[in-house]
């Protein structure tokens, strides 16, 4: 139930940031790096909770 909750904390913030960035071309480019360096550390997760 935690990880639940942090999960929709994370998508909300995502969600915040891109409303804020109101489709400037270089605040998506750092939102999508930003996110991508957060795909090694999921993937982690992923693997740990398929074990």
């Amino acid at each position: 139930m935690k990880e639940q909750v942090e999960e929709e904390a994370s998508a909300k913030e995502v969600l915040d940031k891109i409303e804020l960035l109101s489709g400037s071309p270089h605040g998506i480019y750092m939102l999508d790096r930003e996110l991508a360096s957060r795909a090694p550390a999921l993937r982690g997760l992923l693997t740990l909770n398929e074990e």
